[in-house]
């Protein structure tokens, strides 16, 4: 009885996990969807610019198009194209640009973090029975309360039940991967990071997860999270006598 209790609830797991990997994978899609959407309608709006322009043009037949000067300026100096940063961004006018849409100014700091417990998760990763890591989604917020996101730096520490001052693992992300993160989510669901446990997963019934974001002012904001940990039922068996 009891192998078969544990059998039925490993299958549950096994089902749950594909519900939330699938869940995961909708909403990677549903926000391509809408990034794809967005700037459809701006190249509408570019098009339909274009054509009014193109229209005014052909009527005035004595002024001829202005023609977009590309030769160097006076200094011989050749405009130059812009280019990622260190981090990975492209910055137009101070605003990060992902996917040729700008992001709309930050007008309020991000003055606190927390973490959304029903999103975040423990998460298996090589298909195997058991977690092998997490999905943490993250909440930047202004004064206000309103979500900002940003990509800027963030450091995970993870810390076991058994040892809860010493570091079991520990994750470092540059701004390219967390803006890369938030091009997979939507703009109001948070930035939802992948962290992969570096060896072999411990046997812990639960992983206090410390989460630190660095704002572009150069301070901290902090959050923790308390994730159960799924590593399988644990089976006895002994022969029949």
């Amino acid at each position: 009885m009891q192998r078969t209790v544990d059998q039925m609830g490993q299958q549950r797991r096994e089902t749950e996990d594909k519900f939330y990997a699938l869940q995961y994978e909708y909403e990677k899609l549903a926000d391509t969807a809408r990034e794809l959407q967005d700037e459809n309608e701006l190249l509408k709006r570019r098009l339909g610019q274009f054509s009014d322009e193109q229209g005014l043009q052909e009527r005035d037949l004595n002024n001829a198009p202005e023609l977009k000067d590309v030769s160097p300026d006076a200094s011989g100096v050749v405009p130059k194209p812009i280019l990622p940063n260190e981090d990975g961004e492209v910055i137009v006018d101070g605003n990060p640009v992902i996917q040729g849409i700008a992001f709309r100014p930050i007008t309020q700091p991000i003055v606190s973090l927390s973490i959304n417990r029903l999103r975040t998760t423990g998460r298996d990763f090589d298909g195997e029975l058991g977690d092998d890591g997490f999905v943490v989604v993250l909440e930047p917020r202004d004064s206000q309360g309103d979500l900002v996101l940003m990509s800027g730096p963030i450091e995970v520490r993870a810390y076991v039940e058994n040892a809860p001052t010493y570091i079991a693992a520990q994750w470092k992300l540059n701004s390219a991967e967390v803006q890369r993160a938030i091009r997979s989510s939507s703009i109001s669901r948070g930035i939802p990071i992948e962290l992969r446990w570096p060896g072999i997963m411990p046997k812990q019934g639960e992983v206090k997860l410390v989460v630190r974001m660095r704002t572009r002012s150069g301070d901290d904001v902090t959050a923790q999270v308390v994730v159960p940990v799924y590593s399988g039922p644990q089976i006895s068996w002994s022969p029949e006598r």
